[in-house]
């Protein structure tokens, strides 16, 4: 009876990380077989930044759906991840997550405020070297899924909003939220076109008083969406992959350096919740997201 039942523990306990890197420096290293029944994981928003050798003037950014294809056994009950105070890249790893994202059947992605859905338009987006212009959501994330997955696969983004400001954890309490949808309004001069959605900041949103309402966004794949990391190339977007040439994250991390290391605290932190759900803002940075 313990031979069979010894490793039933990994699917049912939380597996909690600060970063990608340490992410990545723990899972890699364990056999298909472990990473195959991990079904709870959650992550700290900050994207990766790596610079080559021992150049930390360049760097390269990678949103966590890049760092996640070295880990194309994972099959999760569900993604946790908890956003930095950046709105703008909280959109970019969402976004991310959602068009190119495998190994999890039910994302979670918290916020801790409501910038992620009012930020002005980028020209040139100093993470991706792209222009990052809002969409009206969850309906083009519904329909980015629905093309995927299929119209009847039974897919979804919901997206929750806290009706309470600057009140941590409120967005995980059915009755401190609201749903939240945005919609596009028609310009006045022609009533048949629709208005630069995402070019001017949300003014409703950023304004005081709102914009401290944490936003939860909710994505469900579909029934029978194939949700494997394998066989997924060619690759897209700024994928880790198109120059690692088959090299392990070992082998990447000691060529390349860490330059968002001096964003990690300088104190060891403990985790201190009781429940999967629990969490905690830092105000250490405007960067990191405490997990504990």
């Amino acid at each position: 009876m313990h031979h069979e039942t010894h490793a039933l523990w990994i699917s049912r306990i939380l597996f909690n990380f600060e970063d990608i890197s340490t992410l990545l420096n723990k899972l890699t290293v364990l056999p298909p077989s472990t990473l195959s029944q991990i079904k709870n994981l959650r992550i700290g928003g900050r994207a990766l930044f790596l610079a080559p050798g021992t150049f930390v003037h360049r760097r390269e950014y990678y949103s966590h759906v890049w760092a996640l294809k070295f880990l194309p056994e994972l099959s999760l009950d569900r993604l946790t991840v908890l956003g930095v105070k950046d709105g703008r890249e909280n959109y970019n790893v969402l976004d991310d997550l959602i068009k190119f994202g495998h190994g999890w059947r039910e994302l979670y992605f918290i916020s801790q405020d409501s910038s992620i859905f009012g930020f002005a338009r980028l020209d040139v987006n100093a993470s991706t070297g792209v222009p990052l212009q809002r969409k009206p959501q969850p309906s083009y994330w519904n329909e980015v899924l629905q093309r995927q997955d299929g119209a009847d696969s039974q897919c979804s983004v919901t997206i929750y909003r806290s009706v309470e400001s600057d009140a941590p954890g409120s967005v995980m309490d059915p009755k401190r939220r609201k749903i939240f949808e945005q919609e596009v309004n028609l310009t006045e001069e022609d009533p048949t076109q629709v208005s630069p959605f995402g070019r001017d900041e949300d003014e409703q949103l950023m304004a005081d008083g709102e914009v401290g309402k944490e936003i939860l966004v909710v994505v469900r794949r579909g029934v029978n969406a194939d949700i494997s990391g394998l066989d997924r190339s060619p690759y897209k977007g700024a994928d880790m992959q198109k120059w690692a040439n088959g090299k392990a994250w070992r082998k990447i991390k000691s060529e390349w350096t860490l330059p968002d290391a001096k964003w990690k605290p300088k104190a060891i932190e403990f985790d201190s919740y009781s429940d999967g759900d629990d969490f905690r803002w830092s105000n250490d940075s405007k960067h990191q997201a405490s997990i504990s």
